[in-house]
């Protein structure tokens, strides 16, 4: 299990010390991440210092009202945290608004963004974007019978509470056929507008985010009262408000968009050096190669910035090849920054933030052409550098420079806010960078600069064993703590066991629990010139209790879209059954590659209260089960299911287990053999197999190939799509090995002297155009009710190059049923535009008494 504690930090001390100093082992991270470890910290440049602020578990947004914190977790709580109270260090926190019981938390869904009116101190207005269920309290997946993502406005009250009876609600979006990439960040600019980022929720099949009849994939600007700015880009004829259904006519464009072709605009920050006009910077959740920063505001209403099409400074996808920087010809904007996410530690751009004048922070931390981001690894400071621009290279290179700045695990906001000292610990500056994680038992922390050339320590202690029975001894090992310019022998360690019990001294030492619970363990470190830091882990007293996974059983497989429950049974150390109600707890995880998604949000039971509800309780319906992310993620992702059972003295222990899907092999081939088909956004050429899970739907296009046009069909063959794909439900197999085959027809345009061997005339188009993107248009039905006829000039269609076994020609007439060697049924697939499609097996091919000419 992940943990705020780096297990491995001991045996790497070496490493982290270079790392700390010189950042010159670059994939140690990734390393970490492969074992399952957590991330070690890492020292923060000279002066400045880590902090924890308030334990916060689960914050995904903090916003600022003079000296009182607010803070939403995606669980559905806000939470006031009084910076100016010191009775109480890290500070008390305080509830103002439970919406638990009308949103859904599942996957990336909940209470997940947050900003206040400019005037707050008259309007008392906060604001709210979260996913409402819409009246489906089981949360489901659906675009027309689900949840739904709204922005709301509320009343703050002068105690500091919410009532929640004073919503009105701004703008609801339309419904999403997944749970992930929801946006919704929020922020005032200069110019009085309330700026919303919202997610392609998942769709980049349907090129949500290219479609402006709806408000997916986009940045939003609105009034206070949710009204339509006159100068939005988008107003006038063939535009509609979408506020209230999230979506209008598919041939207008909502008044509400500024602009658009955003996949996961996670977070953004305004510019506060920009008064005269609005400039921000939205951190882009990449896709499968990049992660993006994207500049917009004023000078950049109405921009496109590409996605599902373009994805850093390249094509969807693509790193050497296909990359676009500063060409007219391309119709998308170009990102601010970008970097390849696989070779920065597998992170991902999700907070982004710039100082603000008078932070009292040290150049080059000040300058108001810096800025920081949050990667999910760490924290990066990035400055310009105009010399490293080279947008001919392969792949571009941004004109930024890339520091490290600090190692944390998992940050996912960053925010600079009001920094309000006690008198024994001074700072230079009364501004402070805040941030937060949405895992793993993390608080929200602040990095304070207090000045002088010294090093703050980066502490970090193992606590090992994690559990004991009472009685026993646990050792707390904090010698992988750095420090770059002090010995450990010159730092003071202080331990406060959560007992109730304290020690100084010790850099290793050992403590004998005397009751059963769960603690929470906090280590500080400081240096001789009172630089302090530092770290906490949670232990556990008492025989951890016995869990079983019930169901889903051992050996389980999934197809998409399928519906399973979770159940499972605990005891205690007595033998007692532990109550399913409120002492079990669930997890979902969808992995991919090295990385995992929150499918089913976990719960947390135990000793002191919860800081987050989760799903919690015992025969629990999950939802349909998901999709692969993309084409090729079909080879490399699963669900995890984990059990967590906690005792009445706050003992628990996990089990877990691994979910497989269902595969299903497919292969592809044209006739002729040897041209491009587009699978799921891949360019790939025939003949080619690929991986898919049964009841996924697969979208296959084809490429403009000079000399070739592909062959029509009837009418009761073909089904017009109106985006110009063809959507293949994959169906399921009756063996392991069995292959499912599809076959597409061209025809020449000219004779070739032979059956195409190598790469077509010309290739693909780079990057579709138009402004916004037209949708293509279809062949009307009645030219589609029989083969296309011929003129005298037309040659004859070239003879396709046997590769391998081949059908000897296409359904072009509903009123038979073709019948394979077994005397099987074949199935006909429903095709779109002038594309037709059959499957058939891989080891008996349809025989048909006819053939297209």
């Amino acid at each position: 299990r992940v943990s705020s504690v780096c297990s491995l930090c001991k045996e790497n001390a070496a490493i982290g010390s270079m790392v700390s100093m010189s950042g010159m082992i670059r994939n140690w991270a990734s390393i970490l991440l492969l074992l399952g470890a957590p991330i070690c910290n890492v020292a923060l440049p000279p002066g400045f210092e880590d902090e924890e602020v308030a334990q916060i578990t689960g914050a995904v947004d903090i916003e600022f009202v003079g000296n009182m914190m607010l803070a939403i977790t995606d669980k559905g709580q806000l939470w006031t945290v009084d910076l100016e109270d010191f009775s109480r260090f890290p500070h008390r926190k305080v509830e103002a608004l439970d919406l638990r019981d009308r949103i859904c938390e599942n996957g990336e869904r909940g209470l997940v963004g947050m900003t206040v009116h400019p005037n707050f101190v008259q309007t008392r207005w906060i604001y709210l974007f979260y996913t409402y269920n819409n009246g489906y309290p089981d949360c489901p997946i659906s675009i027309t019978n689900g949840p739904v993502n709204r922005c709301s406005r509320f009343v703050m009250n002068e105690d500091w509470t919410v009532d929640d009876d004073s919503e009105v609600v701004l703008f609801t979006q339309y419904g999403a056929e997944s749970q992930v990439h929801l946006g919704g960040h929020m922020a005032f600019g200069v110019d009085g507008y309330l700026y919303v980022t919202t997610g392609d929720s998942g769709n980049r099949h349907d090129q949500w985010s290219q479609a402006l009849w709806n408000l997916h994939g986009n940045i939003i600007r609105v009034t206070d009262t949710g009204d339509i700015p006159p100068s939005n880009p988008f107003t006038g004829e063939g535009t509609a408000r979408c506020n209230e259904a999230g979506h209008t006519d598919e041939d207008k464009i909502c008044q509400e968009i500024f602009a658009y072709g955003l996949r996961n605009p996670f977070r953004f920050t305004m510019d506060p050096h920009s008064t005269d006009k609005v400039r921000f910077l939205v951190s882009e959740v990449g896709g499968t190669v990049w992660e993006e920063i994207n500049e917009g505001g004023t000078d950049h209403a109405g921009a496109n910035y590409g996605w599902p099409f373009k994805e850093g400074p390249c094509r969807f996808k693509r790193v050497d090849e296909n990359c676009s920087m500063g060409d007219p010809e391309v119709p998308y904007k170009d990102p601010f920054y970008w970097y390849q996410h696989n070779l920065e530690e597998e992170g991902a751009a999700v907070g982004v933030a710039i100082p603000p004048p008078g932070t009292g922070w040290p150049a080059p931390y000040s300058d108001p052409d810096t800025f920081f981001f949050g990667d999910f690894v760490k924290i990066f400071h990035i400055t310009e550098a105009p010399e490293r621009a080279c947008n001919d290279c392969i792949p571009p290179r941004a004109g930024f420079r890339n520091e490290t700045f600090h190692r944390s695990p998992y940050p996912v906001f960053l925010h600079f806010g009001p920094y309000v000292s006690a008198s024994d610990s001074p700072a230079q500056s009364s501004i402070a960078l805040y941030y937060n994680f949405r895992c793993c038992n993390q608080h929200v922390k602040r990095i304070v600069y207090r000045g002088g050339d010294n090093f703050a320590p980066a502490a970090t202690f193992v606590a090992e064993p994690l559990n004991v029975l009472v009685g026993g001894s646990i050792t707390f090992d904090a010698s992988a703590t750095t420090d770059a310019d002090d010995s450990l022998l010159e730092l003071t360690f202080e331990w406060d066991f959560g007992d109730g019990t304290t020690q100084e001294g010790g850099m290793v030492v050992s403590h004998t629990y005397a009751e059963t619970g769960r603690y929470e363990v906090y280590l500080t470190v400081t240096d001789p010139d009172g630089a302090a830091a530092s770290a906490s882990e949670w232990i556990s007293v008492g025989a951890p209790p016995t869990v079983e996974i019930i169901s889903p059983a051992e050996g389980t497989t999934f197809a998409v879209g399928d519906i399973f429950t979770v159940s499972g049974t605990g005891m205690d150390h007595l033998g007692e059954p532990l109550d399913e109600a409120t002492q079990l707890s669930w997890e979902v995880r969808q992995h991919h590659a090295t990385h995992f998604h929150p499918f089913l949000t976990e719960g947390t039971i135990g000793i002191p209260p919860l800081f987050n509800e989760g799903t919690i309780g015992n025969n629990i319906e999950i939802l349909p089960a998901p999709s692969p992310e993309d084409l090729f993620a079909a080879g490399n992702s699963y669900l995890e299911v984990l059990l967590t059972g906690t005792d009445s003295n706050g003992v628990s222990a996990t089990v877990s287990r691994n979910i497989m899907p269902k595969k299903v092999f497919i292969e592809f081939d044209t006739m002729p053999s040897g041209l491009l088909l587009n699978i799921d956004g891949e360019d790939l050429r025939t003949p080619i197999s690929v991986l898919s899970w049964e009841n996924h739907i697969l979208y296959v296009s084809a490429p403009e190939q000079e000399g070739y046009i592909f062959l029509g069909g009837t009418a009761d063959c073909i089904a017009v799509d109106e985006e110009g794909q063809l959507s293949i439900l994959i169906p399921p197999t009756q063996t392991e090995t069995e292959v499912l085959s599809y076959v597409f027809a061209f025809e020449a345009e000219a004779v070739p002297t032979a059956a195409p061997t190598g790469s077509p005339t010309s290739a693909p188009t780079n990057f579709p155009t138009g402004f916004p993107t037209e949708k293509p248009s279809a062949a009307p039905m009645e030219e589609l009710t029989s083969p296309p006829t011929k003129s005298p000039s037309t040659p004859s269609p070239v003879t396709p190059q046997t590769l391998r076994p081949t059908p000897e020609g296409l359904i072009n007439n509903a009123e038979f049923t073709p019948v394979d060697k077994s005397g099987s049924t074949a199935v006909v697939m429903p095709l779109v535009g002038r594309l037709c499609a059959i499957i058939i097996s891989s080891t008996s091919f349809i025989n048909l008494s006819r053939k297209v000419s």
